[in-house]
């Protein structure tokens, strides 16, 4: 199983790629939504496999595209999640 740190860094990447879709779906930007769930599609894969090679890549190749967004191609190694949703969720996880 992906350990605690990983899981909440995955959680608050999709949270903010989540944030962002909402705000080009207002803005009409459907080429770009699709570019960021082209990035993000690969989430699970992270978190069953415990792989996060591709998705830096992923990363990568979409914020080569568009710039100036919320998600940045190093957020997996910048990301320390203290979101308290995030933590919420985890301990809900492992206390049950």
């Amino acid at each position: 199983m992906i350990a605690e740190e990983e899981l909440k860094r995955a959680l608050y990447i999709l949270h903010l790629g989540l944030v962002e879709i909402r705000n080009l779906a207002l803005a009409n930007d459907a080429e770009q939504i699709a570019d960021l769930a082209d990035a993000l599609e690969i989430l699970p894969t992270v978190c069953l496999v415990q792989s996060n090679s591709q998705l830096r890549e992923y990363l990568k190749a979409y914020t080569s595209k568009h710039q100036g967004t919320l998600i940045s191609d190093d957020m997996w190694d910048k990301t320390v999640c203290t979101n308290e949703i995030v933590d919420s969720a985890i301990r809900s996880r492992t206390s049950g």
